[in-house]
This record gives C-alpha cells, sequence and structure tokens, in this order.
C-alpha cells in the first residue's frame, strides 16, 4: 500500500508544484572530510575540517573558497560572531582567530595541550572553546575576544574529552562529554556534572547538544545511540521519537550533529547520509532525503532560517536545501478534481477535499512559512475521497502552505487567512 502526506498551508495566492529532491550537493573543491558548518549572516558562511581546511562562501553556497589556514592539522569546530570575525578551534594548543574574514588568521593561544573539538562565543568579547587536556576534559573562556583564555573551574573531574558546548543565553551553558552533560549557571566560570539520566546515555557517546533556551535542549550521540530531549535545564531527558533507524536502508542513523532555527523547528544529520527535520519542537521527526547516492556520514548542520541550511560530512560533502529539505520545485498544473481548497482566502476556517485516494494513508498537517505544524492528522486506508474543514480563525492574518506528498512527489498551494 502506497503512502500519500499531506502538508497544508495557507499564502497569498493559491499555486500548485510537484517537488524532487530534497538538498541540493554544492561544489566543496575538496575531499576533506568536512567537520563543521557555521553561517554568521545570510549569504556567509565558513566550513572547517581535515588536512587544515577552511572554506568559505559569500553567496549561499553556490560557490565555496579554500581559506588559509596555514597548517595541516584538521579543524573540528568554527564559529563567526559576524561576517568577518570568527574563530577556528582543532590542533592542540591551536584557536585561530581572524578579523577580516579569512584572509589572515591569529593564533590566539599556543601554550596549551588542549585538543579542542567545540568554540562557541555569546558575543564578541566573550567566548568559549571545549575540548580534552591528556584524558579529562577542559573549557577555556575568554572574555576580551581571545586575547586572553583561561581554565574554567571544573567541579567535577571524572569526565572525558568534550565534543560540543552551547549557550543559549549569556549565563546558562552545556556542554556534552564522551558519557555525560555538564553545565554552568554563572557564564561558563565553574561548570559541574549534571543529570545524565537520559535513556541509552551511560553508554553513549554524546556528540552534540543545542538549547533553544536556558531550559529547553537536545542531545544527540553514537555507540549506544542517544537522542534525547530537557525542558527543565536537564534535570530529566526524554527520548524523542527515534529517527535512528533509516528505514530506508535499514541502518543505524545516530545524530551527530543537532541544530535548531527556531524552537520549534530543528534539524540532525548523521549516518547513512541522514537528515531529519522536526516541526513540533522534537516529538516528532521526519526523514528526508540527502541524495540518491549519498550514504557517507554528515557530521554537522546550521540553518540561517527555518527554511535555509547546510549539512556537511565525509568526502567534502556540503548539501543546501533553501525550502527546509521540502525539495526544489517543478511547477505543474493540477487537477482541481484531486484536490481542493475552500475557501481562498478564508477567515475562520478552511476545507481541504481530496478525489480518486485509492486505499492509502494520509497524513494532514497544516503549517505556517516558519515551517511549524499547526494541525497534523493521520487517516489510513483511505477509500475514494477525503473531506475535512479547519478551524483557523485563531490564527495571525497572513500565508501558511498547503502541500500533498508522496512518495514520488510534493504537491504544495498556498491560501491567505484574511479575517
Amino acid at each position: 500500500m502506497r503512502t500519500l502526506s499531506i502538508i497544508f498551508t495557507i499564502g497569498l495566492l493559491s499555486f500548485s508544484m510537484i517537488t524532487k529532491g530534497q538538498w541540493v550537493q554544492q561544489n566543496s573543491g575538496t575531499t576533506n572530510t568536512l567537520w563543521q558548518v557555521h553561517f554568521p549572516v545570510q549569504d556567509t558562511g565558513y566550513v572547517v575540517g581535515f588536512n587544515g581546511t577552511i572554506l568559505k562562501t559569500t553567496d549561499g553556497g553556490t560557490s565555496w573558497n579554500s581559506l588559509n589556514s596555514g597548517t595541516s592539522d584538521s579543524f573540528w569546530s568554527v564559529h563567526f560572531i559576524n561576517a568577518s570575525e570568527g574563530y577556528v578551534v582543532g590542533p592542540p594548543g591551536t584557536i585561530l582567530k581572524t578579523v577580516d574574514g579569512g584572509l589572515s588568521w591569529i593564533n590566539q593561544i599556543s601554550d596549551s595541550s588542549l585538543f579542542l573539538a567545540s568554540v562557541f562565543f555569546v558575543n564578541s568579547d566573550t567566548g568559549f572553546a571545549a575540548g580534552v587536556d591528556w584524558i579529562y576534559g577542559m573549557i577555556l573562556k575568554t572574555t576580551d575576544g581571545g586575547i586572553n583564555w583561561n581554565k574554567a573551574t571544573m567541579l567535577d573531574t571524572a569526565f572525558y574529552g568534550l565534543t560540543s558546548i552551547h549557550f543559549p543565553v549569556p549565563d546558562t551553558g552545556y556542554a556534552v562529554y564522551y558519557h555525560g552533560i555538564l553545565k554552568s549557571v554563572d557564564s561558563g566560570n565553574t561548570w559541574k556534572i549534571h543529570n545524565t539520566s537520559a535513556s541509552g546515555l551511560p553508554g553513549s557517546i554524546l556528540q552534540s547538544c543545542h538549547f533553544t533556551d536556558a531550559n529547553t535542549g537536545y542531545i544527540g550521540g553514537w555507540y549506544d545511540a542517544c537522542f534525547a530531549k530537557t525542558t527543565d535545564g536537564g534535570n530529566s531527558w526524554t527520548d524523542l521519537d527515534d529517527p535512528r533507524i533509516d528505514t530506508i536502508n535499514n541502518k543505524r542513523a545516530v545524530p551527530w550533529s543537532i541544530n535548531f532555527p527556531t524552537k520549534k523547528v530543528g534539524y540532525a544529520v548523521g549516518d547513512y547520509g541522514a537528515i531529519y527535520k522536526t516541526g513540533d519542537s522534537g516529538n516528532q521527526w521526519e526523514w528526508q532525503d540527502s541524495g540518491p547516492t549519498f550514504t557517507s556520514r554528515l557530521n554537522s548542520v546550521h540553518f540561517t532560517d527555518a527554511n535555509t541550511g547546510y549539512a556537511v560530512g565525509d568526502n567534502g560533502t556540503i548539501l543546501k536545501t533553501n525550502n527546509g529539505g521540502v525539495s526544489s520545485i517543478n511547477d505543474i498544473n493540477l487537477n482541481e478534481e484531486v484536490l481542493s481548497i475552500y475557501p481562498n482566502p478564508a477567515s475562520d476556517r478552511i476545507t481541504i477535499e481530496l478525489k480518486n485516494i485509492q486505499n492509502q494513508d494520509v497524513e494532514v498537517n497544516i503549517s505556517n512559512v516558519l515551517g511549524e505544524i499547526i494541525y497534523k492528522d493521520i487517516f489510513h486506508d483511505v477509500n475514494n475521497a477525503l473531506n475535512k474543514s479547519y478551524l483557523i480563525s485563531h490564527l495571525p492574518d497572513g500565508l501558511y502552505f498547503v502541500t500533498i506528498r508522496s512518495a514520488e512527489s510534493i504537491i504544495t498551494k498556498k491560501i491567505i487567512l484574511n479575517k
């Protein structure tokens, strides 16, 4: 039995389109493994990777230029405060800073034995670099734009290398290490091992953390795969809708990187080219197609808004989407006898009518322009027709989208809400 998915959006004018292929591969100019991507502004972004690789784009990923890092050592993390000022980290004793968009780099620290896996700045002066000092993890902090870096106070020592650090607000930060979580509530001056009761966590090697506010966050890891969410600042964790099995390839696809451009819309990438999207704050995750031949690991994902994002990974892979991973678009005229949405424009409710459906499962979502799901219905074994009305008078006036998605195509319509 074939499955048909329907996503409804309300917009300025009504049109129809079929979409094919979700993410488009960019020409990175390298076959080196790429480890992290970061876009400080809409069209200017940076990627770092193995063998001293630093790449830059100023045209939204259409072209990528290689920057001279001055080393063949591998970089693991990049963070830019604006289009010109940023940092890359990786090799022991190396924190590179640029103030001219990567034309030149200054080594901020050379007397540390830290192998650094993650860098994050909360503003132009205050930033953090996390990694491993011999065996145990360590966090460095600067309050003067990288001129001086000092080791933060670690209230516990029984943890190993840190892999990711994130501050949703300036005074509260989180970091993950091989088997646990650290938290700071004093702007990163002191850190303590936090609750590690997430299901599967004791055996997991955590790789990524991302928080949308001081209390709501997500962690992902591999080995004993973990994908979990907290809404109380890490005191408790809940397993998420499990995206770890790629049902197409029947392989484990654990999340190596997590990014939420809004509080509700988020993405995760991982093994076997896996890309997952949520529109409801991580309660449910939907698999997206990263390409017909891509099966290698994706190491990092970053979105500049709810729809425009990039993923990087092995073999120099850079992928881009302009519409939240839905697809590139080919216009097509639909037969209104198949799909009708009325009235359009609408004031209080819309009616969705489908005809000539032959024993299919139907999923109905109503979303806003940020990709946030407003309604979600699932109908099993629909035979011949579906007709259902949805109340929308409580929503703000404006554009929404209506999309019918099957395994072969996606059909989208716009409708306007004008009360």
